[in-house]
């Protein structure tokens, strides 16, 4: 059993399967940003077949292939899925730390339409159930930016091993809040627990009706961003398709069109897009820059299937 490395005070977790094994190795984080993606792992059941998937995850995976040392933090059950996931992760070479509970690992059934997906998830999957420990406390107080959503949260044990986890990070740290409202795992009092641990809430051009009803406040981007920025949020990211995307961050806003491209589907999007933008501002570019970033790295995972692609040809052209 491997145990944990720690440098200049950051404590380090590669590979950790809790509490049953840890890690296949370790890794020092001390020269780049540490991203950490909370919540859901799971597979995206595609008519082509099963992808590793969950917005957390995509996350993670997308600040990796960018650069960040990046991790995903969730649970698994012990059967096939689990293994699997544990399986693929360290072959891509992403670390994590997955708690094994008693509870079959998650999974979403996509139909697309046009490229555009609905989900139907299964219900009581391992992700709902991440226990809290010392490691995970220690995991918060290292992060640079972590993000987090609705899914793991709603009323599960997740959703207060949440709590506990944005509680321990580091101030000056960033705490991303992708609300992504699926199914029913979302309520209004949840959002509200959850709003005060934000620096930035992301949403899309269909939610934001709803989270806009729930302060009271005109289903506009600008309006929302101005109540989230009276309540100390520092940003609000709304993407609205293959229209366009909105960013608001620290008093200023940015609007750029959607980039055109030939797409195979849009599962994961939101999710590089909010990965890109973070890890550009990580990387000192200003918010138009990293909103150009995020453009950019969100249309190319379009043009794939799955919310996982491999970003190195992207790199490699000097696009991010």
């Amino acid at each position: 059993m491997y145990g944990t490395f720690c440098c200049e005070d950051r404590w380090v977790f590669y590979g950790i399967l809790y509490p049953v094994q840890k890690g296949y190795g370790m890794r020092n984080f001390k020269k780049k940003p540490v991203f950490a993606g909370f919540g859901e792992v799971l597979y995206d059941c595609l008519p082509e077949g099963e992808r590793l998937g969950g917005a957390p995850a995509n996350f993670a995976w997308i600040a990796h292939e960018l650069g960040m040392d990046a991790m995903v933090i969730s649970a698994v059950g012990n059967d096939e899925r689990g293994k699997r996931i544990q399986r693929e992760l360290k072959e891509r070479g992403l670390p994590f730390y997955l708690s094994e509970v008693p509870h079959t690992t998650g999974y979403v059934e996509v139909q697309l339409e046009k490229g555009i997906p609905s989900y139907h998830f299964a219900e009581d999957s391992a992700y709902r159930y991440i226990p809290w420990s010392e490691e995970l406390k220690q995991i918060a107080e290292t992060v640079d930016v972590v993000c987090f959503g609705t899914m793991a949260g709603a009323d599960s044990k997740s959703g207060e091993t949440l709590e506990m986890f944005l509680q321990h990070v580091r101030e000056g740290a960033i705490r991303l809040f992708d609300v992504n409202l699926r199914g029913d795992f979302y309520s209004e009092e949840q959002i509200n627990r959850l709003l005060p641990y934000a620096d930035i809430v992301k949403c899309n051009n269909e939610e934001l009706p709803w989270l806009a009803a729930c302060a009271g406040v005109p289903a506009e981007a600008e309006t929302y961003a101005s109540w989230l920025a009276s309540r100390g949020i520092r940003g609000f990211i709304c993407t609205r398709g293959d229209k366009d995307s909105m960013v608001f961050w620290e008093g200023n806003k940015t609007v750029i069109p959607s980039e055109p491209v030939r797409i195979k589907d849009t599962v994961g999007a939101g999710d590089s897009f909010a990965a890109a933008f973070t890890a550009a501002l990580m990387q000192g570019k200003n918010s138009m820059e990293a909103h150009k970033v995020a453009c950019r790295v969100s249309a190319w995972v379009c043009t794939f299937e799955g919310a996982m692609p491999d970003l190195r040809s992207f790199i490699h052209k000097g696009e991010a």
